[in-house]
């Protein structure tokens, strides 16, 4: 392919190009990556970008990442309003919320993960070290910088979160009930998903994996600025998905091939807000 622009803010189609607007996107996975964690000049943009992607570039690929394993992956949503994410909260107003629930399935079996969708970037204050760049294979020190980088999510020591923001993923949450859609298999216990934008890697492991677990030691409750207090699920673990490397990985994987540097993605909220923007702007 030739030279890649890199977003400024300013031309959202060099990030996604416009197919169609009945849900699927083609993304342009280097340029994606570039504005995540390279382009400095995007700085002040940033935080307007990622409210416009939201989280569903998170969950689709998340949702790809499992297909490809042979799984069928989605975000549970209303039965009656099938764009609103099934509410996943400790109970009642005052408690905490999550992302949505993301359920797995493969032979008869199904894990429900609670799910918590982060795309801190290092555009965020104090993520300037944070910056990775694009390689090819994976060497020592790009795998040092993301130990380095999920040391700033995870204490391997402690066996524990960092951040508050990232910590109410082990609370005890309401749990749903399965669509009527969805076959009757077995459900095993919901278990905690925090799926990150950030290219990580753990402490004590010799190349940087798309899914992983680590592991959760005691876990007290947490208590909200409002008074309320919600109660640790009793997780052991918790699941971490890294949206940066599998999108590397992607990468690396057409470059190899000769193939496109671009993947198909079911996103039809961010197709609206494109759509609503070229009703606005030519």
């Amino acid at each position: 392919m030739g030279k890649h622009m890199i977003m400024d803010g300013k031309d959202m189609r060099t990030l996604l190009e416009r197919t169609t607007f009945t849900g699927d996107l083609t993304v342009d996975v280097r340029s994606l990556i570039e504005f995540f964690d390279v382009n400095t000049d995007a700085r002040q943009d940033a935080s307007s970008i990622k409210a416009i992607l939201g989280e569903e570039l998170a969950v689709a690929c998340m949702m790809r990442y499992f297909q490809s394993k042979g799984q069928r992956a989605e975000l549970l949503t209303e039965r009656l309003a099938p764009s609103r994410r099934l509410p996943c909260t400790t109970g009642g107003r005052k408690g905490f919320q999550l992302d949505g629930w993301f359920v797995v399935e493969k032979d008869r079996v199904r894990d429900c993960y609670q799910t918590e969708i982060k795309s801190w970037s290092f555009h965020g204050i104090g993520g300037r070290d944070q910056r990775l760049l694009i390689e090819g294979e994976e060497n020592s020190k790009t795998l040092a910088q993301k130990r380095y980088i999920f040391s700033r999510y995870y204490d391997a020591r402690s066996q524990s979160l960092i951040h508050s923001g990232t910590k109410k993923v082990l609370l005890q949450m309401r749990q749903p009930q399965a669509p009527k859609k969805m076959p009757q298999y077995p459900t095993e216990s919901p278990k905690p998903l925090l799926c990150l934008w950030a290219p990580v890697c753990r402490a004590d492991s010799d190349r940087s994996e798309i899914f992983f677990r680590v592991p959760i030691a005691s876990f007290e409750p947490l208590k909200k600025e409002n008074g309320a207090i919600c109660a640790p699920g009793g997780f052991t673990e918790v699941n971490v998905f890294s949206v940066s490397n599998y999108l590397r990985a992607a990468l690396n994987t057409s470059a190899s091939s000769g193939g496109p540097q671009t993947i198909s993605l079911p996103l039809p909220r961010i197709a609206e807000r494109i759509r609503l923007l070229s009703a606005i702007f030519s």
